[in-house]
């Protein structure tokens, strides 16, 4: 047996059979699959998806929800952090971007402010921004009285008392605010920068129940300020007055009667609210109680000093 050539055939049949093998064997190929490794997602940047309103109202709660577009994280309070940079007093932003502000009196403008939300920066991304400006719309604040007007005045003595106000929109310069009175007493006035001047006269015991207004113009439907008030009078003991009395004459041994006129707005009892006296005169010059002078001459003329109280 010729050997060699034998063995070039087997040869031959093997590499025959693993070509074969190779293009479609119906024997089952039980090689393990090789898995090739996902390529890794890049975290990407939030987006602010809302414009800011720009205007507010003076002394009003002005409110905004951010948007927010972001594939990866939900705006849930915790994945996306909310800031504001240059923002006024008062202005703040929450965990989930509603920004709130209440403009204060005088404020126009909340300024130039920047809203920056992240959300963790993974992979190098960048917050996103936006900068806004609010304008503040001004409202008229209505004044206020901050003065207790004096209750006491002394009858025929000036009463005067200064009403003093708070008002962030108008001064008390004469024109900005308005006084006015109502159900006043006589003689009772207030001026155009509230000074109330009164002279309470003779009996008048009060005011009576008196209503001080101040309006500032009443822009933007402002109210005036109102404070009703009374004034007890203490009266004061006014003078007794008296006609002047004229020399008179009598014969010596004649009897002369004269009755003193008094006038006295405090009393009206001549015979127990008012008192004469002689101060200086004979012993026959008498005086009643109600002011009737009595005399028996034994001269001819007669001058006397009386004093009445």
């Amino acid at each position: 047996m010729d050997f060699k050539s034998q063995s070039r055939k087997l040869i031959w049949v093997a590499a025959l059979t693993i070509f074969i093998s190779a293009c479609g064997s119906d024997k089952k190929d039980t090689t393990t699959p090789v898995t090739q490794p996902t390529p890794p997602v890049s975290n990407v940047a939030p987006k602010i998806s809302s414009s800011i309103a720009t205007t507010a109202t003076e002394d009003i709660l002005y409110s905004f929800q951010i948007t927010v577009e972001d594939p990866d994280d939900a705006n849930d309070g915790t994945a996306l952090q909310f800031t504001l940079n240059n923002a006024p007093d008062g202005m703040s932003v929450s965990s989930t971007g509603l920004i709130n502000w209440t403009p204060s009196e005088g404020i126009l403008t909340s300024g130039s402010v920047e809203l920056s939300v992240t959300d963790g920066g993974e992979d190098g991304s960048t917050p996103a921004t936006q900068a806004f400006e609010i304008t503040v719309q001004p409202v008229n604040d209505p004044v206020v009285i901050t003065s207790t007007t004096l209750t006491s005045a002394v009858e025929d003595i000036l009463y005067s008392f200064q009403i003093t106000t708070e008002d962030p929109d108008d001064i008390n310069d004469g024109s900005g605010l308005q006084f006015s009175l109502a159900n006043a007493p006589t003689g009772m006035v207030v001026s155009n920068t509230g000074l109330i001047s009164w002279t309470a006269t003779e009996g008048v015991l009060t005011s009576g129940n008196v209503e001080l207004s101040v309006v500032d113009g009443g822009e933007d439907n402002a109210t005036s300020a109102t404070q009703e008030f009374e004034i007890t009078v203490t009266p004061v003991n006014d003078a007794p007055t008296v006609a002047s009395l004229s020399d008179q004459e009598i014969e010596a041994g004649n009897s002369l009667s004269l009755q003193i006129e008094v006038t006295d707005v405090d009393d009206l009892n001549t015979a127990q609210d008012i008192n004469f006296e002689i101060l200086q005169g004979p012993d026959s010059l008498t005086v009643s109680n109600s002011g009737l002078i009595t005399f028996n001459s034994t001269i001819t003329i007669v001058r006397t000093l009386f004093i009445i109280h």
